[in-house]
């Protein structure tokens, strides 16, 4: 059975999926990735993978896919190998991605290893893992959009980019979409002698009677937007009937009609005289009857396509003709001839024209203009369509038809009926009957628009200052007093913009910093002023009487005694002051000054009251004061966070550990979150942050390891080292060699149990290494573009020779290999080896052939170097420092871009380039490690939630613990699996009983989303709402909602449908709402789309073997895959461009 894997990654809207080859540039063959938004419109190939072990890692904006570990920018670029990893695991059934590291399966042990060290190995779980993913608050951030909001779709939301709101709404099958973003069912209105009935196509599906009269009513159409029915009687006579039940009213139309179809636009009625020639219109808006069009033969059908404005109609030997409902003269919509006599019906929804003839049932696609076949024999008739519906009639009932599978799917008993019409729309409301015109008029629509008119400049409003990064002084003054400081000046009208009387300042957003701003009012003045962050005091006028905007609430200063009058000061009116809630008054009422700059050891007010009595602040309790001396801080300012002191030594020494940092290691200069200590890994140079740990208690209902690891209780002695260290196995009733499961071999005599497959892989699986003793080894002919290893059981792409990464076990394809070039502030050596040029000629033999001293190394240097010149045998050169290298003419420099060269080796995550050097940097939630290279998850544990036949796990990565979280049915695998963290579920696909399940980690509570589906790759988007899953066998990609219930009834969407070459893995980018697949037909590849469906696209279609998992990689926007036949696990970027060689693992045949 092939396995499809489903993987997303939530800040990209998108989702993956897997496929085929088997080199690194040009490989034959090869399977492929496609990537589909998350509305499944838009698809593109991206890369390759298997469903059960596709993963999108946090941390890495990357896919990851089996045998081989691939990687690919999300891109579609950048594709990279890792050609060690997968050399003991023959069937890799899984792979994940996350911080850097790798995570697969094979069935048998679940197993991790470091992206820089991917041979290095470690074995997480040795049991039979069915599944796995992992699980962390980054893998599924929260919503930072609006899209797909509670409300907005009735039923599915779709995340797609392509949409100007973002989404899509989309509805299950059998129900369809309206413009409200509603659902609602088919409508099949019917006359069946004098009555009306009306079938509304859903579960427990029913005719309901509407209408009867007492004289036969042949149905034409229905204009559902206004309620009103249109028929004729036994004479031509055209009928209308407002509402339901309404009154049958004639409309006059000077000769009797045979058909008619409304404009459900306008209301404006098209019919067919009863002669076969006569296309007549009566409008809404005069009801007088008008002839459009004479037929030159009888016209058999006339069809209206109002969404399109258009009028079709079909005559006996004449082409499918058109009319716009805009005027003009008719054309051929087609040119094939129309032969008489037959059921034809217009299906609006699907734009084409259905018939039945003796050829069969036939489609004619308006959009193609083509004409198929969809049945050879048809003998049911055809009076209605509406995709993916047909209706017929064979006298006793009415039938409707699933026009793809040509299926029944529902017979209502309906004896002579006379006219059918199917529709999507509101149902009928009941109207009183109309007594004046038979056609009524649309009802108005009313626009409701709001306007914003900004009034800035002509309203007043609140002064706004930052109290804390800028001392801020009001002072009331007639006139603006002259200052030698940068004073900004408001004038009497008001305005925003602030203007210096020494130089035209433009205002700048108001920030933290240390300087002050005095503000000055001025006798009658309303205006808005900001007060600017300015690296002096900054004086602004401010209004007598200021008008407070309600959201500003300032503080009320009673009126202040004017200062007795001095020769110095002669009597002048002084006006009080209001100031703000943060400011205080001066003594003199005319000045106000931010309360934190009050005792600050500066004058601010122009009396001086701002700094009176402040000795006795440093006598209270608590006080602390300021290292300059100058000034006293109270208790309860030290150490908050922000600094009152001019020298902020009130918040010096005030570390306290937290979460985010809890110890401070390497001379205080780094700070280690509590998540990272003893967490087995150094976080610190002097490895403080692992020194002291005590092992964890575990639970009650836990195995205690010696090594201090916890694992589920139930797992100790089941025949699994679960454990690290075995001890879980040890004392046990049965001996371990007895506990080996079919299908793997005992080791000698270290006990252990290992897959018989891995017997003679040319790898020590067992400890005492008997798995590889007496093994007989055949020779192995390699096929095209292969490359035979020495020891002659290994075959490698030709492309893999030579390239720097070691393919063979035995190294034979790098050796006898050209040496890698030296940097330009090398010296190359005869043999091959780079030596420092500082070394050349310095008497010394430090090459191992000697060639870097004697010849002309006694010739000065006299060349203009960039640099640095160096004396060297073949005499003077220029030479480039570290992070450099010569130019073509050997005298400059050229910066080396390390980020691009280098790659992921540079940065796990982004780089910064610098001229001579590079910086790495981290995404929140990641610190820098001290190698100042690779970032660190901070906050909890991250888990693995591991699928282990008919139970889940989860597994933390740091501390090894173990738990069984929900257990099914024994007889029942839990195959792909994937979990919401929003409500805390767990999603599984559960292949004996065909249906994707579900079960809450906070209650227990298990449930069905949906049943008769097989796949084996799903994936949760966690901000639309959805689980998608692939169908390979249908070619399909489909979704569903997550809080679906089943009742019976299947409630699911086709995202996408048709062009899919047996969809496989699938991973999800919500985020960006993107989605990558991978397909594994007879053209393997990888795809992307928009998680809608639309804008697919191929994001790489060569170079693939056998993906059979897909993994996304956010941080360094990868994708990565693993390959099943190349052994190999590679990435590439998302866009498809710069394709790098990629490494693979060993290949055990041609």
């Amino acid at each position: 059975m092939m396995r499809w894997e489903l993987g997303g990654w939530p800040w990209f809207p998108s989702v993956y999926v897997q496929g085929m080859g088997e080199s690194r540039e040009q490989c034959p063959g090869l399977a492929y990735i496609p990537g589909l938004g998350g509305d499944g419109i838009t698809m593109r190939p991206v890369a390759v993978g298997h469903c059960q072990g596709m993963g999108m890692p946090h941390g890495h904006h990357t896919l990851l896919c089996p045998q081989s570990i691939e990687t690919l920018r999300v891109d579609g670029s950048g594709r990279h190998s890792f050609h060690a990893v997968l050399r003991s695991h023959t069937e890799p059934l899984g792979l994940a991605v996350f911080e850097s590291r790798f995570f697969w399966t094979d069935g048998t042990e679940l197993v991790s290893a470091t992206w820089a060290s991917p041979q290095e190995h470690a074995v997480l779980l040795r049991a039979p893992v069915s599944a796995f993913t992992v699980v962390h608050a980054l893998q599924q951030p929260p919503r930072d959009t609006a899209a797909c909001a509670p409300g907005l779709c009735s039923h599915l939301c779709l995340l797609s980019p392509v949409h100007p709101r973002g989404y899509k709404c989309a509805c299950p099958e059998g129900l369809f979409l309206l413009p409200s973003g509603k659902c609602t069912e088919l409508s099949i209105m019917y006359a069946s002698g004098k009555a009306i009935s009306l079938v509304h196509v859903g579960p427990g599906a029913h005719s309901k009677w509407v209408q009867e009269w007492q004289e036969p009513f042949h149905l034409q159409d229905v204009d559902w937007q206004r309620s009103v029915l249109y028929g004729t009687d036994d004479r031509g006579m055209l009928l209308s009937v407002v509402g339901h039940p309404g009154r049958r009213e004639a409309i006059a139309t000077g000769q009797p009609v045979c058909s008619a179809r409304v404009d459900i636009r306008s209301g404006d009625l098209y019919w067919l005289a009863c002669n076969r020639r006569d296309i007549g219109v009566i409008r809404t808006s005069d009801m007088f009857p008008r002839i459009l069009h004479h037929a030159r033969s009888s016209i058999q059908h006339l069809f209206l396509d109002w969404q399109r404005g258009a009028l079709y109609w079909l005559a006996r030997g004449q082409p499918l003709q058109q009319l716009s409902l805009a005027g003009g003269g008719p054309w051929d919509a087609w040119n094939e001839t129309w032969p008489g006599d037959l059921p034809a019906a217009m299906d609006s929804r699907a734009f084409s024209v259905l018939w039945s003839s003796t050829l069969g049932l036939q489609a004619l696609s308006l959009t193609k203009r083509q004409a198929v076949t969809l049945a050879p024999s048809w003998p049911h008739g055809l009076v209605a369509a509406f995709e993916p519906y047909l209706v017929s009639a064979n006298g006793t009932a009415l039938l409707l038809w699933d026009r793809r599978t040509l299926t029944l799917v529902l017979s209502m008993p309906a004896a002579g009926v006379q006219g059918v019409v199917a529709f999507v729309g509101s149902e009928l409301q009941a109207v009183p009957p109309s007594k004046g015109s038979a056609l009524p008029l649309p009802p108005p629509v009313t626009t409701t628009m709001r306007t914003t008119t900004s009034t800035t400049a002509a309203r007043p409003t609140t002064s706004a200052t930052r109290s804390i990064p800028s001392k801020t002084t009001t002072v009331l003054t007639t006139t603006p007093a002259p200052t030698s400081k940068a004073t900004t000046s408001s004038q009497s009208t008001p305005t925003t913009t602030s203007q210096s009387t020494s130089t035209k300042t433009t205002p700048l957003p108001t920030t933290a910093t240390s300087t002050k701003t005095t503000t000055v009012q001025p006798t009658t003045t309303s205006t808005t002023t900001t007060t600017q962050a300015l690296p002096t005091k900054v004086i602004v006028p401010r209004p007598t009487t200021t008008t407070q905007h309600p959201t500003s609430p300032a503080r009320v200063v009673p009126p202040t005694p004017p200062l007795p009058s001095s020769p110095a000061h002669p009597l002048t009116p002084v006006l009080h002051l209001s100031c703000p809630r943060t400011h205080v008054s001066c003594r003199d009422g005319t000045e106000c000054v931010a309360q934190e700059y009050l005792c600050d050891g500066e004058k601010d007010c122009a009396d001086g009251s701002d700094e009176d009595g402040c000795a006795q602040l440093c006598n209270t309790p608590g006080a602390f004061r300021c290292a300059s001396g100058a000034m006293c801080v109270g208790a309860g300012e030290r150490c908050d966070g922000v600094p009152q002191c001019p020298d902020a030594s009130d918040e010096t020494g005030c570390w306290t550990p937290t979460q985010e940092c809890a110890l401070r290691c390497d001379a205080a200069t780094r700070c280690i979150p509590k998540s990272w200590l003893c967490d087995g890994h150094a976080d610190c140079l002097d490895h403080t942050d692992e020194q002291g740990c005590v092992p964890k208690e575990c639970g009650p209902a836990e195995f205690p390891c010696r090594n201090g690891q916890c694992v589920a209780l139930a797992l100790h002695c089941d025949g699994d080292h679960d454990c690290q260290d075995h001890s879980d196995e040890e004392g046990c009733a049965v001996p371990r060699p007895l506990l080996c499961r079919a299908g793997e071999v005992t080791c000698s005599h270290s006990g252990e149990c290992v897959p018989e497959a891995w017997r003679c892989d040319g790898t020590a699986d067992c400890g005492d290494g008997t798995d590889e003793q007496d093994c007989p080894w055949e020779e192995v002919l390699c096929g095209d573009q292969q490359w035979g290893c020495s020891h002659g059981h290994e075959c490698i792409p030709d492309v893999w020779r030579c390239d720097g990464e070691t393919d063979c076990t035995d190294g034979s394809d790098e050796a006898g290999c050209q040496p890698a070039p030296c940097q330009s502030h090398e010296y190359p050596c005869g043999l091959g080896t780079c030596l420092n040029a500082s070394l050349v000629c310095d008497s010394r033999q430090d090459c191992a052939d000697g060639s870097d001293e004697g010849g002309n190394c006694s010739v000065p240097c006299k060349q203009s170097c960039a640099h640095l010149c160096y004396p060297s045998p073949q005499g003077p050169r220029c030479w480039c420092g570290p992070g450099y290298r010569l130019a073509e003419d050997s005298l400059f420099c050229m910066d080396i871009d390390e980020c691009t060269e280098w790659g992921e080796a540079a940065c796990s995550q982004t780089c910064l380039n610098a001229p001579g050097s590079y910086s790495c940097g981290c995404l929140p939630g990641y610190l820098l490690e001290p190698d100042g290279r690779v970032c660190k998850l901070t906050g909890p544990e991250p888990v693995l939630l591991v699928a282990v036949q008919s139970e889940v796990l989860s597994y933390g990565l740091r501390s090894g613990r173990k738990e069984v979280l929900l257990a099914t049915d024994k007889d029942r695998v839990v195959f792909s699996l994937d979990y919401d963290l929003v409500e805390r579920k767990v999603f599984w696909m559960d292949l004996a009983t065909e249906s994707i399940r579900w079960q809450d980690l906070n209650s227990g509570k298990k449930g069905t989303l949906v049943k008769g589906v097989r796949s084996d790759c799903i994936a949760v988007d966690w901000l639309g709402r959805n689980l998608y899953w692939t169908d390979g066998a249908a070619g399909q990609v489909l979704a569903t909602r997550l809080g679906t219930a089943w009742q019976g009834i299947p409630e699911y969407t086709v995202v996408m449908d048709g062009d899919l070459d047996q969809p496989h893995s699938l991973v999800l980018q919500p985020l960006a709402g993107l989605l990558y697949w991978s397909e594994v037909g007879s053209h393997p590849r990888l795809m992307e789309s928009t998680m809608d469906g639309s804008r697919r696209h191929v994001l790489l279609a060569q170079g693939l073997g056998w993906p059979t998992a897909l993994a996304l990689d956010l941080p360094t926007q990868r994708i990565f895959w693993l390959d099943e036949k190349l052994g190999s696990v590679s990435s590439a970027r998302l866009d498809g461009t710069s394709v790098k060689v990629c490494g693979g693992a060993l290949l055990t045949g041609p």
